[in-house]
């Protein structure tokens, strides 16, 4: 029994020395939670200050009116205006519109040319300048009227006087390539230049930007004739910055390589086509009769 007391005795001064450890561990909890409590008292005092200072200075950096501008500069709506490379007003679609035109003119000049090429008896040379003087003659009237059309239409144009010229210069041009491929393969010929338009035309950058052209469209571009005519004359009428002398001088090109395609392709057949011979029995012997225009 007195063991057992003696032990009793010794558990309650480890349970009372393990409280007292607890109550100072107690005590040092709440002696860092007052720190803590004093530190964040601090840093919202300093983020407090912070603020007051930032704001002064943003008071002291807008002073006067500039308040009031920034103000209704923020408040004033953003606009956007778009535009596309190819164009889609007017003024843009105008210079395609002119140069298919011209094209299509002297299309249109080689549907009616063969009869006034019978009517004038000629051959060689001298019927291939004939008939391109006279194709040439109604496109430029056709030009002529296009140029007073849009400017009677109130399309704004920078330089008139050089879009008539690149409009002569161009219409000239597109009569000698046609006339080149009639005297090359006649009909044919001719549906071969209404073919050629749509693809000049899809190739022009109408319809797509240049940049997204496909490949072989885009290698075209600068080689074909409406290309250059459609730039010039978006110049001429935009005040852009293509350069028109080299386009006049690609176009002259054309018409002269043409016209010596024409000519080489008369002088081969002999300065015109041969009458073909029909024959007639007349008695015992035949006479033959020319048949031609």
């Amino acid at each position: 029994l007195a063991g057992g007391a003696q032990q009793t005795a010794s558990g309650a001064r480890t349970l009372s020395a393990a409280i007292g450890q607890a109550a100072d561990g107690a005590r040092v909890v709440q002696a860092e939670t007052g720190q803590l409590g004093r530190d964040g008292s601090t840093l919202a005092t300093d983020a407090t200050g912070a603020a007051t200072s930032l704001a002064t200075a943003a008071t002291s950096a807008y002073a006067g009116g500039t308040q009031q501008r920034l103000a209704a500069a923020i408040a004033t709506p953003v606009a956007v205006q778009a535009s596309t490379a190819h164009g889609t007003t007017p003024a843009g679609l105008a210079p395609y519109a002119a140069a298919l035109a011209l094209w299509l003119g002297a299309l249109a000049a080689f549907v009616v040319l063969p009869r006034a090429r019978r009517r004038l008896g000629r051959a060689g040379w001298a019927a291939v300048l004939t008939t391109f003087a006279v194709a040439l003659l109604l496109s430029l009237v056709a030009a002529s009227l296009l140029v007073a059309g849009l400017l009677l239409a109130g399309l704004s144009v920078v330089r008139p006087l050089e879009l008539l010229l690149l409009a002569a210069v161009a219409a000239a041009a597109f009569v000698a390539i046609v006339q080149a491929l009639v005297a090359a393969a006649g009909r044919i010929g001719w549906l071969a230049g209404l073919l050629l338009a749509g693809l000049q035309l899809a190739a022009s950058g109408l319809f797509l930007p240049l940049a997204a052209l496909p490949g072989p469209l885009a290698a075209l571009h600068p080689l074909l004739p409406l290309s250059w005519a459609s730039d010039a004359l978006a110049a001429a009428i935009g005040g852009g910055s293509a350069d028109v002398g080299l386009a006049l001088a690609v176009l002259a090109a054309w018409l002269i390589g043409a016209l010596a395609v024409t000519l080489a392709i008369a002088l081969r057949h002999g300065g015109g086509p041969r009458p073909a011979a029909r024959y007639h029995r007349g008695g015992s012997h035949r006479v033959p009769q020319a048949i031609g225009p």
